[in-house]
């Protein structure tokens, strides 16, 4: 089916339809997915480009709490240090 509509017609039946489409109580049901498809014949939305691909961000492999040694700390975390009381620590330098 093919209507020959005018400017001004067209105009009216967009607008008709996007009310109803906004306006509607349960926007997913049939009726109004069926007058979206139609105001989309009406009146198609331009292209959109397309998105760059996302990045893939791994955690990184070395951190503040890595295994190696290398790190300040050596690499223990705190829930792992040595607590040594001050009186240990004395008796450990004499």
């Amino acid at each position: 089916m093919h209507l020959e509509l005018n400017d001004a017609q067209t105009e009216a039946l967009v607008r008709e339809l996007s009310n109803i489409a906004q306006n509607d109580r349960y926007p997913l049901s049939p009726r109004i997915v069926a007058l979206k498809e139609i105001l989309g014949m009406l009146r198609p939305e331009p292209e959109r480009e397309t998105l760059p691909p996302q990045h893939h961000y791994e955690t990184p492999s070395m951190g503040r709490y890595s295994d190696d040694s290398r790190g300040c700390g050596g690499g223990q975390r705190p829930s792992e240090a040595v607590l040594i009381s001050p009186r240990s620590a004395a008796a450990l330098l004499h």
